[in-house]
This record gives structure tokens, sequence and C-alpha cells, in this order.
């Protein structure tokens, strides 16, 4: 009851010990497996579902879903292509396909539809990198950008609670 309590974000008044090392005894004894683990969850989510405890919205729903994804990309682009800090990186850059890749990566990033099929972060700037010198303080740059943009849309009030 504790651990629910503290998994459901309720008062910290769990002590035990993790998952795995608290069900080590149930594995070496009994074999449980992922399979099992899969039914108690299955269980629980109907357990929940029974008692009417709703599913909790994710950022993405909670920030309003595509419509303010749209704006916030649109928004935080036009910051960037404003700043001289980063916009250099984008004088080549097809701004049309940057947004769409962007809006589809922060659905995602977000909770949103999974329709983003780009490749991780690393990989999607290493040209940046290698031939334009991207480094960690124009990240901090976009980081700081994407902020401002986030709180003008009151994003920071919508997601609190």
């Amino acid at each position: 009851k504790s651990f629910l309590t503290f998994a459901f974000g309720g008062p910290k008044t769990y002590s035990g010990v993790g998952m795995r090392k608290a069900h080590q005894k149930l594995v070496d004894e009994q074999g449980l497996n992922d399979s099992h683990m899969d039914v108690i969850v299955e269980l629980l989510g109907k357990t929940l579902k029974e008692l009417g405890v709703a599913k909790p919205k994710s950022l993405y729903e909670r920030l309003g879903g595509a419509p303010a994804v749209d704006a916030a990309v649109d928004q935080f682009y036009e910051k960037v292509l404003a700043d001289e800090r980063v916009n250099f990186f984008f004088k080549n850059t097809d701004m049309k396909k940057q947004r769409r890749v962007q809006k589809s990566f922060l659905t995602f990033a977000f909770g949103g539809p999974k329709t983003y099929s780009g490749v991780g972060m690393r990989k999607a700037h290493q040209k940046l990198v290698d031939e334009q010198g991207l480094n960690d303080s124009h990240m901090d740059t976009i980081v700081e950008l994407l902020g401002k943009t986030l709180k003008e849309l009151g994003v920071g009030e919508q997601c609190q609670g």
C-alpha cells in the first residue's frame, strides 16, 4: 500500500527496496518473469479503471495538442532565426521541413501520437558539430529560446500540478 501511494505521487512513506530486489526471491524460487509482471500490471490497470482512476493526461494533451505544439514551434523558430548566437546554423535549412520535423519530434517527446521517425539528437546534429562547431553553448541557447517560448505560451502554468 505504501509503495502504490508513493508510486502514484502521494506522500513519500515507502522505505522499501527496489522492485527487482523486492521480488528476487520469487524469481529465484518460483520462476517469476516478465510475463508474470505484465499480467500484474494489466490487472492493476483494470483495477484502477474499475475504480474510476483516470489515466493522467500526457504533457502533449495538457498543452493543448497539435495546435499548441504548432504555435510553440513557429514562435520558437522566430526566436532562433532572430538570435545571432545560433541563427547561422539555419542559413541553408529548409525551414518548412525543419518546422515539420520539430513539430513531430516535440509531439513525440511530449507524449503525443508517435509520428516522429527521425534519428536521435546526437546523430541528427553531428554534421553541425563536425562542420560548423555546434557545441554546448549553442544548445544552451536553443534550450533558453524554447523555454522562453513555452513560458510565453503559458506552458509552465498549464503543466503545474
